[in-house]
């Protein structure tokens, strides 16, 4: 008996530590069981340290009123663990309106628990609109990390002030370290010219338009201290943009100056249609051979970037078949001494055979040239086999096919890379 009370002692707070809830229209046994055996003791509900709160949205647009009424308890219920949990550092909201919606009124609902907590850390809403931003802006905890997934449910939005997200973050302003994005609606990242975070390092940003570029020009003014900052842009913009880039040259190529920024993650097409203008260390996420002009457009980003460790992917087939400039010609004589290469794309769509892909001999020989002008300390070359085949000796051998075609045995043995630390050749 005396070891079932130590294990209890022991493992309880650990089995709560880490909570997930699942919340559709008819709460399963398990939540309720749940929410019955936190309450019923004071101490239970400060064990939570992480809760997950999942919403499943209803599939009957108008649940029966027992069934309402039933949800409406349970909430209730719940509000008051989330209420009680002082100890709880990370909240992560999934449909977070849907879960909000109509308690955001009610003085014992979820809404005003969570607003009412003062240990948040971290802070993930995701399918989030008018709710969860109004939420953020009521929240007192001095919370370091905020990830927001915006639902495009909520574009049409009438007050666009209502799902604006820099201005619903001031509470936060002298705690905020980290801010990620996921698809933002086109109006939620401007921002008032009085706000500032000055404690925020990291600003991700994922989405699949382009149009949200146009607001990150006040980033800089935002985030005056800003250490990391990764675009992930699914369709970016399309060429030409040279005048769309020599006005964003003319208008704010100063503001970028001010950063100096430890890691950006971006395209060369993005960094280059907003202009960026800042010193970087590691410069990570390029990839060339989609646009004819990628190489020009990268020699003039790491002149202004000055980066010493650069990772660059290259799309080998459609780099050798529409750049304007060979591969020799990459990388300018800068700076670089950490360099990471991913050949990849080395067969078009498999319409080459290995007899066909004779081009694959002056590959290496050309990217040697390349790597000549850069002082290299470290050179990491991986190598993606673009084979459907499951069979792992298969793909092995097709890798060693390309590497006997680029002659890159014969090339490592070359003076050009002495005193080259070189990674680990990666099938």
């Amino acid at each position: 008996m005396s070891s079932c009370s130590t294990l209890y002692a022991l493992g309880l707070p650990l089995l709560l530590a880490n909570c997930v809830i699942r919340l559709n229209q008819s709460p399963s046994d398990h939540t309720i069981s749940f929410v019955l055996m936190m309450l019923r003791y004071r101490h239970r509900p400060p064990f939570l340290r992480r809760l997950d709160l999942r919403c499943i949205p209803p599939s009957a647009p108008r649940p029966h009123e027992k069934d309402r009424t039933h949800n409406a308890a349970v909430s209730i219920l719940l509000a008051s663990v989330i209420a009680s949990a002082r100890n709880l550092t990370s909240i992560q909201l999934e449909n977070t309106d849907v879960l909000l919606a109509n308690s955001d009124s009610a003085p014992n609902s979820l809404f005003h628990a969570i607003a009412s907590l003062s240990t948040l850390k971290t802070v993930d809403f995701s399918r989030t609109g008018p709710l969860g931003v109004h939420l953020l802006r009521r929240m007192t905890s001095p919370v370091v990390k905020v990830v927001l997934q915006y639902s495009m449910a909520y574009s049409t939005v009438d007050e666009a002030d209502e799902v604006q997200l820099f201005p619903a973050l001031s509470a936060f302003r002298d705690s905020l370290q980290e801010l990620h994005v996921v698809e933002p609606l086109d109006f939620t990242l401007s921002a008032a010219s009085n706000l500032q975070y000055p404690r925020v390092h990291t600003f991700t940003l994922t989405t699949e338009s382009a149009d949200s570029l146009t607001y990150l020009t006040s980033l800089p003014l935002l985030f005056p201290n800003l250490k990391n900052l990764i675009l992930r842009i699914a369709h970016l913009p399309p060429p030409p943009y040279d005048l769309h880039y020599a006005l964003s040259t003319l208008l704010h190529g100063q503001t970028w100056s001010s950063w100096s920024l430890d890691t950006l993650h971006c395209d060369v097409a993005t960094a280059h249609a907003m202009a960026l203008r800042c010193s970087v260390r590691k410069w990570t996420g390029v990839l060339l051979g989609r646009n004819e002009e990628d190489v020009s457009r990268l020699q003039t980003l790491l002149e202004c970037f000055r980066p010493k460790q650069l990772s660059v992917a290259i799309d080998v087939y459609n780099f050798e078949h529409r750049s304007q400039e060979p591969f020799s010609e990459i990388f300018p004589t800068v700076g670089v001494t950490h360099l990471q290469v991913d050949l990849c794309g080395i067969r078009d769509t498999h319409r080459d055979s290995i007899g066909s892909l004779w081009w694959l001999s002056e590959v290496f020989d050309t990217l040697l040239i390349a790597f000549g002008r850069l002082s290299l300390e470290f050179l990491s070359i991986h190598i993606q086999a673009d084979e459907d085949s499951c069979d792992w000796r298969e793909r092995s051998r097709k890798v060693d096919d390309y590497l006997h075609l680029m002659n890159v045995t014969e090339a490592a043995r070359r003076r050009v890379l002495e005193g080259v630390t070189w990674g680990r050749w990666t099938p």
